[in-house]
Parts: structure tokens; sequence; C-alpha cells
């Protein structure tokens, strides 16, 4: 997320601190430590330069706090906030992309020769995914499954 003037940002559920969702890092029981409703934007807990947080004792919740401090984040009125997607190696961008997306997650591997007599335009999904089954022998059909040591033989009923 790209913080400027915090008014979208949520608090504990939004992805802005390097932990991660805050609510999960500390549990929920961190809206009653830090005196910080569930649903408080980042405007509401930073306020004139400075973070409004409930005096607490607990070492966890002392460290989560130093650590939001070192972030140094300043608020610019002017500017909306806007979520920020992963390109790449450190690099980030303002739209999302989904061919750029898929390319980050998928496994590339080489095309296949019979892949254009399954996978094309006017084919029928249901159909293609068959033949697909057929052509890698992922059926389970009869031979298959006697090898599981299911029978394929089904009792006569008259």
């Amino acid at each position: 997320m790209n913080i400027q003037d915090g008014c979208t940002v949520r608090f504990w559920t939004d992805i802005w601190h390097p932990k991660g969702r805050l609510i999960k890092a500390m549990g929920e029981i961190g809206t009653q430590k830090l005196g910080i409703v569930r649903n408080a934007k980042i405007c509401d807990v930073l306020v004139d330069g400075d973070w409004r947080f409930r005096r607490c004792r607990d070492p966890n919740f002392q460290a989560l706090i130093a650590n939001i401090k070192e972030l140094q984040v300043q608020l610019v009125g002017n500017y909306s906030d806007t979520a920020l997607w992963w390109k790449g190696e450190d690099s980030y961008d303002d739209r999302f992309i989904s061919t750029t997306t898929w390319d980050l997650i998928r496994v590339r591997r080489d095309r296949v020769d019979w892949s254009r007599l399954i996978w094309f335009s006017q084919g029928v999904p249901r159909f293609a995914f068959i033949t697909w089954l057929a052509l890698r022998d992922r059926l389970s059909t009869g031979h298959r499954t006697s090898q599981w040591g299911s029978s394929s033989k089904l009792p006569l009923l008259w």
C-alpha cells in the first residue's frame, strides 16, 4: 500500500506494515490492548504526525509500537492512498495487470505438440479436459480401477 492521506488504508486489516496484516500478527486482543477499533484507518491512529496508542505493558505490543514508529509514515492530505501490485523483483505498480500476475505465479513448461488439438477457441472445455486426461493416461477406466483392487464387474440384479 502506498499511504498518502491514510483515509482508505485500514490499520488492522490492510497490508501496509512489513509484518503484513496486524490483526493476524497480534490477534483480536490487539484492538483492546492498543485502544484502536478494528475498522480504524491510518488517519484515525496517526494524528498530526503522532501515533495514538493506548499505553500497554505487554512486551510484544511495545515491540510492535516501536516498529510502527520506526516506519516514519507521514500523511499527505491532498493525495489518495493507492494499492500497489507486485510486478517482480522489488518492483511494484499501481495498476493490476492479470497477465503479469499470471506469469508470476505459474510454472512455465515447454509447449507440447498436441496442445493445439485439444485447446482451441471453439472447443468445448468439458470435452477438451476429458481428451487431455485421456492423452495423459489419467482417466479412471475399468482397467485402471482394476489395478487399484476395485472390481469393474457390476452384479446383475435380474
